[in-house]
């Protein structure tokens, strides 16, 4: 594989350059003094970011791009092997690089290299641990997969000893990283346009898992199942993180499938569980290498819970992020920061003031009372664990607009975006993202639109943006909670409404 020389200059073409990873690469060899061009299909918002840096980039995918001035090229797994500027780029025999070979290369320029993992919660677990990092002075250099206000981007140079970044399992693109050290948050079914099923999606994170050296650590949430098989022939030390069974407030929570009837009395230390008393909160908390405990939800829906560790409790967190899927994100971001050098009492205090990256539950703003939320989850599980966010926050109604993204997942996780979409009050369904891939015709929006409806929901389609936005206008009223939901751009609809 070419080795980019990070102290030489040299020319590196970016095919697909707008995407949120390959931004912060891009960045990152700018500001090492390389020649940076790329190109993309439509300028966003972090085109508009390197363009701004002095980054030319151009927007159409041609063969016309590609000049003799170009010492090597990146891609990502998101191009396709016809795009006409990639099959030139191949043609003149320069090096190619995949996004995650550079991204390697990077990784390795520093003396620990952390990558977090997962089918959900990648961007918010590294924001959490990329801030705790500068909080603490440590100078990282972080690529995370959003836009951090606290970085007014999704890169920084840094030049401390270690490099923070999200790793990516689609196209095994993470196999070719060679991090110190792992966070492996959730495994579920995604992406099976190339894994076909889970236990594909399985063997490919035990792969990775095993690039980990023998002093390196991975920190794996230890609610996987059968986790262990995942970790078993690892080389490196490895540590598990959960949340502690029945230890939530129900009165708070009211999440009644995440407890099993459990109290816990803070006062008194003990638990609350007829069967198993103080024994019981003993033997879940020590379950885990590191375990929320205790936990309950402020009237904003953020978390707040006891920290153990090695089954002793080191303090409360106060969270500034909602839902329990933020509890569980959480876990190992302390964990992995005090194992780089922070205190617990610096991390703690970083989770408070953190209040998510872009398109995270974020507030957009408010329009006559009608408060509305953006979100990037687009998959059943994000699109579950938002709404039971969302639950936890003062509304009348709950109105998700959400735009499902590529044939391929709609129609594989059919049963699943009707389920955790049957937990908003109302919904409304724009039409696929196509992304990379070409409409067959097999599945569409209005398919999901009938089935909520046949199980009883209220639910409406639009083929428009414009449509939808009238329809909102009309529909909603004051202390209804709009979230516009989805990985394409979806985002337009409630900006357009809010810039009305």
């Amino acid at each position: 594989m070419y080795k980019i020389d990070f102290n030489k200059k040299e020319h590196i073409h970016f095919i697909g350059i707008g995407g949120i990873s390959m931004s912060g690469l891009a960045l990152f060899l700018k500001s090492r003094g390389m020649e940076v061009t790329g190109s993309d299909r439509a300028e966003n918002e972090q085109t508009e970011m390197l363009v701004n840096n002095g980054i030319k980039v151009v927007f159409k995918q041609v063969a016309e791009n590609v000049t003799d001035s170009i010492d090597a090229f990146v891609y990502t797994a998101a191009i396709s092997a016809d795009n006409p500027e990639l099959v030139a780029a191949k043609a003149t025999g320069k090096p190619m690089l995949t996004r995650a070979e550079v991204l390697s290369q990077v990784l390795s320029s520093f003396k620990e290299g952390v990558c977090v993992s997962g089918t959900n919660g990648k961007t918010t677990t590294t924001s959490m641990l990329s801030l705790m990092l500068l909080n603490a002075e440590k100078d990282p250099a972080l690529f995370v997969g959003a836009v951090l206000n606290e970085l007014n981007g999704n890169f920084r140079l840094g030049n401390g000893s270690t490099c923070v970044a999200e790793a990516c399992e689609y196209k095994d693109a993470f196999l070719s990283l060679r991090p110190t050290h792992e966070i492996i948050l959730n495994i579920e079914e995604d992406h099976l346009d190339y894994f076909k099923n889970l236990e594909n999606i399985r063997a490919s994170f035990k792969k990775y898992i095993e690039l980990v050296p023998e002093n390196g650590l991975v920190i794996i949430n230890g609610e996987i199942d059968r986790a262990e098989e995942l970790t078993k022939d690892a080389s490196c030390k490895v540590e598990t993180y959960g949340v502690a069974f029945g230890t939530f407030n129900e009165t708070n929570d009211g999440i009644n499938d995440d407890t099993n009837g459990g109290t816990y009395d803070r006062t008194t230390n003990e638990a609350g569980n007829a069967s198993s008393g103080k024994a019981g909160l003993t033997t879940e908390v020590e379950k885990y290498d590191y375990a929320a405990a205790n936990i309950s939800f402020d009237d904003y829906g953020c978390g707040v819970y006891d920290f153990y560790m090695q089954g002793k409790c080191l303090g409360r967190v106060h969270l500034g992020v909602t839902g329990r899927h933020n509890v569980s994100n959480s876990l190992p971001a302390i964990a992995m920061a005090m194992k780089l050098g922070v205190s617990f009492e610096s991390a703690v205090n970083t989770l408070k003031d953190f209040h998510g990256a872009k398109r995270r539950f974020e507030l957009k703003g408010t329009l006559g009372g009608i408060r509305i939320y953006d979100d990037y989850a687009h998959n059943p599980t994000e699109i579950l664990a938002t709404l039971k966010a969302a639950s936890k926050c003062v509304h009348d109604r709950i109105i998700t607009i959400f735009q499902p993204h590529t044939y391929t997942r709609t129609k594989s996780q059919f049963s699943g975006f009707v389920e955790s979409l049957s937990h908003s009050d109302v919904v409304v369904l724009a039409d696929i993202y196509a992304a990379r891939e070409i409409d067959k015709k097999e599945i569409s929006s209005l398919d999901i639109a009938k089935e909520l409806k046949r199980n009883g929901k209220e639910v409406y389609y639009f083929p428009t943006f414009d449509e939808i936005e009238n329809f909102l206008l009309k529909f909603s009223k004051a202390n209804d909670l709009l979230i516009t939901m989805g990985a394409g751009d979806v985002v337009k609809i409630g900006e357009s409404l809010l810039g009305r």
